[in-house]
C-alpha cells in the first residue's frame, strides 16, 4: 500500500466520522488537528519495522481540517524524538520502516489520546484497520512495537502477557520466545532483557469474529514482534536496551531461524 493510497483510505474515514458521526467536542478538536503519517513507499518489503501509536501535537503546530499535514521517513525525521531512534538502531535506520498504529495527532498516551479515546473504539478501529493492512503489506519480518502500553492493539493481554481473545483489537496469535524455547537465541538476549523485552512468535490469528479484518485477513504475513522502549526516564535503566550491533545479531538469527 502506498503512501497516497493509505492517507486516502485515512481521510476517508475522517470524512465520514463526520459526516455521521455524533462526535464529542474533545474528540472533534483532537481530529480537527489533521494527520501525519509515515512515508514508507521506499521500504516496501522491509526486513525491521519499528512501530510506535501516534503522532504528537507540538504546542505551536497548526491544526489543518482534514488534511494529512505531514508525511515523513525514518531515516531523515527532525527532532529529539527521531534522533534517540536513529541512535538506538544505527545504520539499520536506512533499511527500516515506520508506522504509528494511529494518524492522529495527540502528544500525551494515557492522559491525551487513550483517555480521549476510551470510549471510541468504532473509531480507532476504522482507523487501525487501514493501518494494520499498510503493515501487512510490507510484509516485516520483526516488529519492533516501542511503545509497552499500546502493546494491546496487537492482540496481546493489557495486564498480563498471553492472547487476548476477549478484545483482541488485531488479534494475532501469540507465542512468547524464551532462552528456554529457542536456546539458539543470540547470547545478547539474557533472560533479563527477555523480560523487560518480550519476544514473540506471530503463529497468525485467534479465531474470533471481534477482531479487527477478520475477513480480510486470513493469514499474515508478519514473523515475530518484540515489546520495545525508546528510552528509560531513569537514566540507569537505559543500559538494559539493545545496541546497532546487538539489534544486528538479533534480526539475522530471527532471519534464519
Amino acid at each position: 500500500m502506498t503512501y497516497k493510497e493509505l492517507t486516502e483510505k485515512y481521510l476517508r474515514v475522517d470524512e465520514d466520522l463526520f459526516k455521521t458521526e455524533q462526535l464529542t467536542d474533545e474528540i472533534r478538536d483532537i481530529l480537527l488537528r489533521g494527520y501525519v503519517c509515515c512515508n514508507n513507499d521506499e521500504k516496501q518489503n522491509a526486513k525491521v519495522m519499528l512501530t510506535g501509536i501516534n503522532p504528537s501535537f507540538p504546542e505551536k503546530a497548526d491544526p489543518c481540517p482534514h488534511k494529512v499535514v505531514d508525511k515523513y521517513e525514518l531515516s531523515t525525521a527532525t527532532g529529539g524524538y527521531w534522533t534517540r531512534k536513529r541512535n538506538q538502531f544505527g545504520d539499520l535506520v536506512n533499511s527500516m520502516a515506520y508506522y504509528d498504529l494511529f494518524p492522529i495527532r495527540e502528544t500525551h498516551q494515557n492522559n491525551g489520546f487513550e483517555k480521549a479515546f476510551k470510549k471510541e473504539s468504532d473509531i480507532r478501529r476504522r482507523f487501525l484497520e487501514h493501518t494494520q493492512m499498510a503493515i501487512e503489506d510490507i510484509k516485516p519480518r520483526l516488529i519492533i512495537h516501542a511503545n509497552r502500553d499500546s502493546m494491546y492493539y496487537w492482540g496481546i493481554r493489557k495486564y498480563g502477557r498471553g492472547n487476548d481473545t476477549v478484545h483482541p483489537w488485531m488479534g494475532y496469535s501469540l507465542e512468547i520466545i524464551t532462552r528456554s524455547n529457542s536456546p539458539e537465541l543470540p547470547k545478547c538476549c539474557t533472560e533479563e532483557r527477555l523480560m523487560k523485552f518480550p519476544l514473540y512468535r506471530i503463529n497468525g490469528f485467534i479465531s474470533s469474529n471481534e477482531r479487527i479484518n477478520n475477513k480480510r485477513l486470513h493469514k499474515t504475513n508478519l514473523s515475530y514482534i518484540m515489546e520495545y522502549v525508546m528510552q528509560y526516564r531513569n537514566a540507569k535503566d537505559n543500559k538494559y536496551l539493545y545496541t546497532p550491533e546487538e539489534w544486528k545479531e538479533i534480526i539475522d538469527f530471527l532471519s534464519i531461524e
